[in-house]
């Protein structure tokens, strides 16, 4: 009877952790309260030329311009250490997990800005290529709104299950007439930087990371790239 009870407890648990992992990426993709208004909604006493109620439809992001899926990253790991991924199937998307021991950090595999969510323990950053990278149900966060994140910064401790990353941008091919035709962004999976170069990593096979210098200056303006390379004695 106590392992049938043991049985039916971890089925309930695995099935809620479950459910909180699925809807985790859309919940991350949805407006969070305050962050954008439009003059209706701040003043009452606009006079608003549609003579009615406005309304509008949210979306994350901006649609890529520069788009080059040969940008390398960095893995979600400390430099020279080691990390494999498969594919989360508890995401309707494509989400990445990699194997990170629960609590231990992950790292940020790209530079970018902070996004504001309705959940803490979730982070969405924005790359300056108007990509995103969503780090999904993690134990800790320590990124707060706003922050700037260089790539290869502790951003946070991982879950049970490692550390779930979705890698997508906001795709102009799925808008029709202005509004999307359905679910608007399309995943990929990064070039990542490893001791066998820049590649594409298969599912289920280790690699080593590598974040070098070139990697942590990509993203970087002409003005701090000389700041680091002379902070770093770089030429």
């Amino acid at each position: 009877m106590a392992q049938h009870l043991k049985l039916i407890a971890l089925l309930i648990f695995t099935l809620s952790a479950s459910y909180t992992s699925a809807q985790s990426l859309r919940k991350l993709l949805e407006r969070p309260y305050g962050i954008i208004e439009s003059k209706w909604e701040k003043d009452a006493q606009v006079d608003n030329p549609f003579k009615s109620a406005s309304s509008y439809t949210f979306y994350r992001g901006k649609f890529p311009k520069d788009f080059n899926i040969q940008t390398p990253y960095a893995l979600p790991v400390k430099n020279n250490q080691k990390t494999a991924w498969k594919t989360d199937p508890r995401e309707p998307f494509k989400t990445l997990n990699f194997h990170i021991k629960q609590d231990d950090t992950i790292y940020a595999t790209r530079s970018g800005i902070a996004c504001k969510t309705t959940n803490p323990q979730q982070l969405l950053i924005y790359h300056p290529d108007q990509t995103f990278a969503a780090y999904l149900v993690m134990n800790e966060n320590f990124i707060e709104p706003g922050e700037e994140v260089q790539v290869g910064q502790a951003i946070g401790k991982a879950g049970s299950t490692g550390a779930a990353i979705s890698f997508f941008f906001l795709d102009e091919n799925k808008f029709k007439g202005g509004l999307s035709s359905g679910y608007p962004y399309s995943h990929f999976i990064p070039v990542f930087r490893t001791t066998e170069g820049d590649v594409k990593p298969e599912e289920k096979t280790i690699y080593q990371a590598v974040t070098d210098h070139d990697l942590i200056m990509q993203d970087m303006s002409k003005r701090d790239k000389k700041k680091y390379m002379k902070l770093h004695n770089l030429k």
